[in-house]
C-alpha cells in the first residue's frame, strides 16, 4: 500500500473540524454539500 503526501491545508481543516462540537460538524458538512452543489452548477 502507498502513502499519499500529506497536505498541510487538509490537515489543518481536519484538525479544526475535529475540535468542533458534533452539531457544528453536521452544520459544516451541510454547508460543504451546498457549496459543492453551487460549484457543480457553475461548471
Amino acid at each position: 500500500m502507498f502513502e499519499e503526501e500529506s497536505d498541510p491545508f487538509v490537515e489543518l481543516a481536519f484538525a479544526t473540524f475535529k475540535r468542533l462540537k458534533p452539531e457544528y460538524q453536521k452544520y459544516i458538512l451541510n454547508q460543504i454539500e451546498q457549496l459543492l452543489e453551487i460549484q457543480n452548477k457553475e461548471e
